[in-house]
């Protein structure tokens, strides 16, 4: 959500820049180093459901317990404590009438003597009460995860409807890569080989989701040709979210900036739609981000607020008027052109990747699991179809056995900038085997794709 106040925001980052003391230099947000397996939001538990659903997967019942808040134990009205059992004297009378119905001798059994309560008798005696009371916990815990599943089942479809409305309209807002020139290679072109594979020691179902990537609103880019911007914003927000400090602000930064800066051709002039390309590189808007001045840092979103809808004689709203407030982030370090190879490594260092492809109709019209011999592919898609298109990828499933020959051992998590309505809830998981056949290859090593990992950002010191 776009509701947070910019002024009173901008105010608050320049107070976390000084939360520890008075910083002499800019401050680095690296990705944290470690993370477990398995873990995500709530919310993204709702998307991992829905996307291993598509799997005939289930999420694990543990995991949807430890994905809920825990709450403090509390006695329900319908449920009245357990009754102390009172000892009451013995009639002997009443003692000699039920020896004679239970027993098939005469001779009354003797009475057990009654053993003396002490902390150990009552620790036991209260342990099936216990086990009885965390069943219940977490009976109770499963079912509230269930419903809430449910409500947002409801939620996404009401979506869902919006998304197919626009469908056609998002689509044909791809754009052709061959149309554009592929930046230059620099210094931060990816070197490091796979050396170890996560997935041997993962089961079918198992995934592993970058810390805090999926408690950022899905975008929507509506009517332009603007994905590139909207997977490099992402993937620094993911990065930012990093930073305990900085995630409580819910930052959201400004699309509209990026796009601008992703194109320097129209930046001393306006650009004409069907003169220029509309699409752009989130490599080049990186690279721009990395300069110093004041214009190339990135803006929070109200300081530069997105157009839905593209300006034909303008497409990047030269000279940006509305956008005159200062910007306060940078770009650190990121990782050009990966090899499909050290996808996993990437993001198990936490880092998202910034990534193109050309589309098939499988990526249109997923309900959870994009695939690669999805019978919806037979029906070719068409030029608009299979231009190109930008996402983040933020984590990866491991696919079950059963998928292995056709599609790979894993798919990518994937977030999208067509809303909520698209996919699950604005995400898809991409097999290995639909990212092999679709990936863009650099043209000077085609064994390299448009694949960028962001590692840092920088929060500049205001002073």
């Amino acid at each position: 959500m776009r509701q947070f106040n910019h002024f009173i925001t901008y105010c608050c980052l320049l107070t976390v820049t000084s939360f520890s003391q008075p910083l002499i230099a800019d401050e680095t947000i690296n990705t944290v180093e470690k993370s477990s397996p398995n873990q995500v939001s709530q919310y993204g538990s709702f998307v991992i459901q829905s996307i291993l659903k598509d799997m005939d997967l289930e999420l694990a019942d543990s995991s949807k317990k430890n994905i809920l808040p825990k709450e403090d134990k509390k006695q329900t009205n319908n449920e009245p404590e357990p009754k102390k059992k009172v000892s009451e004297p013995i009639n002997p009378k009443k003692q000699a009438e039920d020896n004679k119905k239970n027993l098939p001798d005469k001779k009354p059994l003797p009475q057990k003597p009654k053993k003396e309560s002490n902390e150990y008798t009552d620790l036991y005696g209260d342990f099936d009460n216990i086990t009885d009371e965390f069943q219940q916990d977490y009976t109770q815990t499963l079912d509230q995860w269930n419903k809430e599943y449910e409500d947002i089942l409801v939620t996404w479809g009401v979506a869902r409807k919006e998304y197919r409305k626009e469908e056609e309209s998002l689509v044909s807002q791809t754009y052709d890569f061959n149309q554009l020139e592929f930046p230059l290679e620099s210094d931060s072109m990816q070197k490091q080989l796979l050396t170890t594979n996560p997935l041997d020691n993962m089961q079918p179902g198992d995934f592993y989701v970058i810390p805090y990537s999926m408690t950022i609103d899905i975008r929507n880019q509506k009517l332009r040709g603007t994905c590139a911007a909207f997977a490099g914003v992402r993937a620094v927000e993911t990065v930012l979210n990093q930073n305990h400090s900085l995630r409580s602000y819910s930052l959201d930064l400004s699309e509209q900036h990026f796009y601008w800066l992703s194109k320097p051709e129209c930046k001393s002039k306006p650009c004409i739609k069907g003169s220029n390309p509309e699409g752009s590189f989130f490599d080049i808007g990186f690279n721009y981000t990395k300069r110093e001045g004041s214009q190339t840092l990135l803006k929070l979103e109200n300081a530069c607020p997105y157009a839905p809808y593209a300006n034909e004689k303008n497409m990047t709203y030269t000279p940006l008027n509305r956008c005159s407030s200062p910007g306060l982030f940078r770009l650190g370090q990121f990782n050009q052109y990966l090899k499909l190879d050290n996808l996993i490594s990437e993001l198990n260092k936490n880092h998202p990747i910034a990534a193109g492809f050309t589309l098939t109709k499988s990526y249109q019209k997923t309900r959870g699991l994009v695939r690669a011999k999805d019978p919806v592919n037979l029906d070719k898609a068409k030029g608009k179809h299979v231009a190109g298109h930008a996402m983040l990828l933020i984590g990866y499933i491991k696919l079950p056995e059963k998928l292995w020959k056709d599609e790979g051992q894993y798919c990518a998590i994937m977030a999208n900038s067509w809303g909520v309505g698209y996919g699950v809830g604005g995400y898809a998981c991409l097999t290995e085997q639909w990212m092999k056949n679709n990936r863009m290859p650099l043209p000077k090593d085609r064994t390299r794709s448009l694949l960028t990992s962001v590692e840092s950002v920088v929060l500049v010191n205001s002073k």
